[in-house]
């Protein structure tokens, strides 16, 4: 894929200038397993988001985009690191970190395009539910890695991230 193909539609992207995943997009796409929690708690923590001007899209956006550039094969899109704000050299550097962790946890970047690239509606109309409605984001997940065909290696990660979520209140 080139790099000025466009990688997904902009069906999740609300702001087309600086690429805002939708907040339930992002939020589907880093529930994808306990690995990816680990590191997305970390990188809120690090970076302090708090006290960032904005929402934790300030950070979880540019981390998802550096993820799959960083991933192997990289997928490529218009969006940077750069997001809606400027960020720091220390918050660049946090993300980088923990993009390359998250590039390296196995099936995510296939995870992660495939949420991108398709309509959630049909997964959401199934399940009786719209695809920003937050009650419906795991059982959405574990439909997509259905059918993905992976679901199964990943059930044993299910109970320890719904721990670590209602932990960190995330």
């Amino acid at each position: 894929m080139a790099a000025s193909e466009p990688l997904f539609t902009s069906l999740y992207i609300d702001n087309k200038q600086t690429g805002h995943i939708r907040g339930d997009v992002q939020e589907l796409i880093l529930e994808f397993n306990l690995d990816i929690a680990m590191h997305v708690a970390g990188c809120l923590s690090e970076t302090g988001y708090d006290k960032i001007q904005g929402t934790q899209s300030a950070i979880l956006c540019p981390l998802i985009y550096e993820a799959l550039r960083k991933s192997d094969p990289p997928l490529h899109t218009k969006y940077y690191i750069v997001d809606a704000q400027p960020l720091s050299d220390a918050h660049k550097a946090s993300i980088n970190k923990y993009a390359t962790l998250i590039s390296k946890v196995p099936k995510w970047k296939e995870y992660c395009e495939y949420i991108l690239k398709t309509d959630l509606s049909i997964y959401a109309t199934k399940l009786n539910g719209r695809p920003g409605q937050s009650s419906i984001i795991d059982k959405l997940s574990a439909e997509i890695k259905k059918n993905l065909g992976y679901e199964n290696k990943y059930l044993k990660y299910k109970n320890k991230y719904i721990n670590l979520k209602n932990k960190l209140n995330i």
